[in-house]
């Protein structure tokens, strides 16, 4: 790893941020990065899935500034345009709205199950609900 990139890890998930000034440093950066990491878990005797490896580019400029194309061993690695990490969904142009709807249709669900309840049961049981 170099200080251009962040590794994040948790419970069995490894994200790694890159910065970058251009489409291309990213790219050479992003093989530096990948070779790096795969090193790593080979010495601490894990192993990467690259069937489950994904990258996303965030374009904060909300300008399309060219395909990102990232290989690894001859393998293309899947650009993803959302992903959901400690529990929060953000798309690449880092706003909610997946996020959001996949909140409003839990607590859609949780107030119907309330309304439900309150026929049949008493206000101090569904409180605990």
């Amino acid at each position: 790893m170099n200080t251009d990139s962040k590794p994040l890890l948790n419970a069995g998930e490894t994200r790694v941020l890159l910065t970058g000034d251009s489409l291309h440093d990213l790219q050479v950066k992003s093989v530096t990065v990948l070779n790096s990491t795969s090193k790593w878990f080979t010495v601490n005797r894990l192993s990467l899935n690259l069937d489950k490896t994904k990258v996303m580019k965030f374009d904060l400029n909300y300008v399309q500034n060219g395909s990102f194309h990232f290989f690894n061993k001859d393998k293309v690695i899947k650009e993803v345009t959302n992903t959901k990490f400690l529990g929060l969904e953000t798309d690449k142009n880092m706003y909610w709205k997946n996020h959001t709807v996949h909140i409003f249709t839990k607590l859609s669900t949780a107030c119907l199950a309330i309304r439900y309840m309150y026929n049949f049961s008493n206000i101090e049981t569904i409180k605990i609900i």
